[in-house]
């Protein structure tokens, strides 16, 4: 339970294409683009 608390207070603060590269396990390049995605679906902000 930890690590999720740890994991969660991380991105309390925000996610980055670098953050959600990791957590995705994709490329920066779509890392970028799907967070993009999201804040013009209104899912981030």
């Amino acid at each position: 339970m930890a690590a999720v608390r740890d994991r969660a207070a991380a991105f309390s603060i925000g996610i980055n294409a670098g953050k959600y590269k990791t957590l995705a396990r994709v490329s920066k390049a779509t890392a970028t683009r799907d967070l993009s995605d999201l804040v013009e679906q209104g899912c981030l902000r």
